[in-house]
């Protein structure tokens, strides 16, 4: 495989990063989903386990920042 250069790479992420941030945000809303849902069938009620889901997965704004410091 061939990889392109630096300047290539980052030119290219300009025009999907549109893309990738809807990609992270679905990925977040699946997980946040799963817990709430493991919440729900220990008993707790689905308003409450989405509030401990959120809770506990933490600021998505923070971990969509961290993404695109890594991108």
């Amino acid at each position: 495989m061939i990889r392109r250069p630096r300047w290539y790479r980052r030119l290219a992420a300009l025009f999907t990063w549109d893309a990738r941030d809807a990609d992270m945000s679905e990925e977040m809303r699946h997980h946040l989903d799963a817990l709430t849902d493991e919440l729900v069938r220990a008993g707790a009620t689905r308003e409450h386990a989405a509030a401990e889901a959120r809770r506990r997965f933490g600021s998505t704004l923070r971990l969509k920042e961290a993404g695109h410091d890594v991108r």
